[in-house]
């Protein structure tokens, strides 16, 4: 799938860059929330895989067992290494993981502050980073429900 994704793709002929070529980062660090933590870590995974980079999942702590029952699935479905699971104390092994110089690129879902030091720590290499930060929710709010009550109906 990733050989597919990555081939030359012809442009117009005339252009000044008549080829596209796509080419993989290398090692993706994947640093996953609290919440969806399975349906974020397939999404972001199912990314960086068919884009031919390999990945290092960083599961949140709340959810050790997920995880384990992760990590076996993709032990037994793709070769050693392209995939690995990390579980365990949140900010210690993230930090470890989003400065690792063997880190070609870094993927969080999270909160403002954790995407501010995981930038800050990946600017010294100059290490790409994708950043999903919470602190904006949409809503819809009829105009025939009780505002104050559907507010908190959705979370």
């Amino acid at each position: 799938m990733a050989e597919a994704a990555l081939a030359p793709e012809q442009l117009d002929p005339r252009s000044a860059y008549p080829r596209l070529q796509r080419e993989p980062f290398g090692v993706a660090a994947l640093v996953l929330p609290f919440n969806w933590p399975l349906a974020l870590t397939m999404t972001k995974l199912t990314s960086a895989l068919t884009a031919g980079n390999t990945a290092v999942v960083k599961m949140p702590p709340t959810c050790p067992l997920a995880a384990l029952q992760l990590a076996g699935a993709l032990a037994a479905a793709l070769p050693p290494g392209v995939v690995n699971v990390l579980a365990g104390p949140g900010s210690d092994l993230a930090q470890a993981l989003v400065t690792h110089p063997g880190v070609d690129l870094i993927s969080l879902t999270g909160g403002v502050v954790t995407g501010r030091a995981v930038m800050a720590a990946a600017a010294a290499r100059l290490t790409p980073v994708l950043l999903e930060l919470g602190g904006n929710d949409a809503a819809i709010i009829a105009p025939t429900s009780r505002s104050a009550t559907s507010w908190w109906s959705g979370w």
